[in-house]
């Protein structure tokens, strides 16, 4: 007879104990002080052999004098699984009974099961319970590598054990200052060192196959937190930026079976529609990333996860483990609460609409006795707009760009005033808060209230994620996701009658070569969603490509979008657009399709092998 420690709250293999070894395994009166049932369950089928059986011993009553020797006791209130003990710590026979169901035991008998038993027998009972069989093949098979990277709130280390109890064989990766092994499955990496990442990966592929990565450096967002601009560049980086690393170094090591790629958020993707928890909006941009690495690496099967923000971590964790461990199809799923979510694109009320509605819809009228500013208000799509707002009643527009306006945009501009608006010029980068906090003062010391934005910066520097760094990435995500921070958080104590985040069809579709326009596009959407959520204004419009006017129909992208089965967009379908849209958002503050809106037109006979194959566009099936 052997005697050992064991704190069945931890993960027996780190405590020496094999997976699978043992037959019997008997607990009396000590399951329920633990912090997490299923946790602390989970860990004992770990134990079991395939068909082994637990004797549990258990009160199941509540007890006046048991209260009054316990209570006492920390430990009697430690358990923090709320939604299964919301307020004392032993469970009813009915409860075990599920509880043992829900974490893969069979069999389950409840002793003594008398009839009509007296209330004495009643407070304590013996539960016999057995670990799912598993075949002969199943019990031999080779166990699967995994490579996790850790959160510091502990979603990753509670997936490791729910896969260790599985056989499976996890590595945590935490982030570090460099390269450094901790525990036996356990390292650290400086995030921004690629080489580092490259010989983890060297490290763990000799041990076994490498079957799936979980990216859960990604579930740091600030959640709760009013985090200010050099908080959401580091939770950029800690998320596109890491990720990026990660994808070069998959790719870079060349196995001969890619893994599967997890990317996790938590709190990032507006869900449920009628009321969306997005308080993780700094790492919606990962999502559009996300989009970019399915296309140019299939291979790598990307798919995005949510996590609800407002559960537990042992929760989390869970609904973490039901998704990599399911075959589903879908590759971007959201949880909140029990209600699992999927993406999907739905016909805009806007296209819907007939002729005749949308005939009947007043034409707009902006305010000559209130200010609009437009960033990147001298590049094409800037100045369109901007001689737009003024046709349509616009007196004073203040036009924000990095550079000083070149000839072709002065001439623009002398059409503007030639036209009656006041026009303003600030050479300012968006990205800067000092600039925009100086041009916003300058905007309220003139005592003509601030009416809408219009953001329209940005800047592209295509390249396939093999070929990009992080320095790259920052520079076209600067200007969308600081510049559009920096607006929200300066103005969201103003009456806005819009807030208009021009996006790009690269944040919908994703779009190869884009993977920094697509993930900066992407805190858009989000940012349009995390705004509505606080009762702000917020519209997000992914643009397609834009005929005449703008960078990238500078750059031929009308050309490469045909190529990809979209059209163009011209100038005067951008302002018609525009109209609609912003005519609609006053009526319409509750409809989802008034925050986040696609103008692109699709061939979809160019799409026919797409649309099949891709569950985020099954509800245009029959389109093709």
């Amino acid at each position: 007879m052997d005697y050992q420690t064991l704190d069945i709250e931890v993960d027996p293999t780190t405590q020496g104990f094999e997976s699978h070894q043992y037959d019997v395994i008997i607990a009396a009166n000590v399951l329920h002080a633990t912090t997490n049932m299923k946790q602390t369950l989970s860990h004992v089928r770990q134990l079991l052999a395939p068909g082994g059986m637990l004797v549990l011993y258990e009160a199941t009553t509540r007890t006046r004098y048991t209260d009054l020797i316990f209570g006492l006791l920390e430990g009697w209130w430690k358990f923090s699984d709320y939604e299964l003990r919301p307020d004392y710590p032993l469970l009813s026979r009915s409860q075990w009974q599920k509880v043992l169901s829900e974490t893969g035991f069979t069999q389950i008998v409840a002793l003594p099961e008398v009839e009509g038993m007296p209330e004495v027998l009643s407070q304590q009972t013996v539960f016999v319970a057995q670990a799912a069989k598993t075949t002969l093949e199943t019990t031999l098979s080779e166990p699967k590598g995994w490579l996790i990277l850790a959160d510091e709130q502990g979603i990753a280390r509670q997936l490791a054990s729910q896969l260790h109890s599985q056989r499976e064989v996890c590595t945590l990766v935490f982030v570090g200052e460099n390269y450094q092994q901790i525990a036996p499955e356990e390292f650290t990496v400086n995030p921004n060192n690629l080489s580092e990442l490259e010989q983890l990966i060297k490290v763990v592929t000799t041990k076994s196959t490498l079957y799936g990565v979980v990216q859960c450096w990604t579930t740091e967002a600030g959640v709760d937190k009013n985090i200010n601009s050099e908080e959401l560049k580091h939770l950029s980086q800690l998320g596109c930026g890491t990720t990026l690393s990660l994808v070069q170094a998959l790719v870079k090591a060349g196995l001969s079976q890619p893994p599967r790629l997890w990317l996790v958020t938590c709190g990032a993707q507006p869900v449920p529609s009628n009321r969306p928890v997005i308080p993780g909006v700094a790492q919606s941009s990962l999502w559009g990333m996300g989009k970019v690495i399915s296309l140019e690496h299939p291979e790598l099967n990307c798919v995005r996860i949510d996590l609800d923000p407002r559960q537990t971590i042992e929760n989390q964790a869970d609904a973490l483990f039901k998704e990599i461990w399911s075959k589903d199809q879908e590759n971007q799923v959201a949880w909140r609460g029990d209600g699992r979510y999927v993406a999907r694109l739905v016909a805009s009320h806007h296209q819907q609409a007939t002729a005749e509605q949308q005939a009947d819809v007043k034409s707009l009228s902006l305010r000559e006795d209130a200010i609009y500013l437009i960033t990147g208000g001298l590049g094409g799509l800037g100045l369109l707009v901007a001689r737009w707002m003024a046709d349509k009643g616009a007196k004073h527009l203040v036009l924000l760009g990095r550079r000083a306006p070149d000839d072709a945009a002065s001439q623009k501009i002398t059409e503007l005033e030639i036209a009656g608006a006041q026009v303003v010029v600030e050479k300012a980068d968006v990205s800067d808060l000092e600039s925009m906090t100086r041009v916003l003062h300058k905007i309220e010391q003139s005592n003509i209230p601030l009416a809408g934005v219009i953001h329209a910066a940005g800047m592209l520097s295509d390249g396939v994620l093999q070929n990009q760094s992080w320095s790259g990435f920052e520079q076209v995500m600067a200007p969308k996701v600081q510049g559009a921070w920096h607006l929200h958080q300066l103005t969201q104590k103003q009456p806005l009658d819009f807030f208009l985040l021009f996006s790009s069809a690269a944040s919908l579709f994703g779009s190869p070569g884009q993977g920094n326009h697509s993930a900066a596009n992407a805190f858009l959407d989000g940012l349009a969603h995390y705004r509505r959520a606080m009762g702000l204004p917020g519209l997000s419009i992914h643009w397609g490509v834009v005929a005449q006017v703008g960078e990238a129909a500078e750059r031929g992208a009308d050309v490469m979008a045909h190529q990809q089965g979209v059209g163009v967009i011209y100038p005067n379908q951008v302002l018609e657009s525009l109209e609609l849209l912003i005519s609609g958002t006053d009526h319409l503050q509750g409809n989802l399709s008034d925050v986040e809106v696609g103008v692109v037109p699709i061939e979809w006979s160019a799409w026919q092998e797409r649309v099949p194959k891709w569950p985020f566009l099954a509800d245009w099936q029959e389109t093709i």
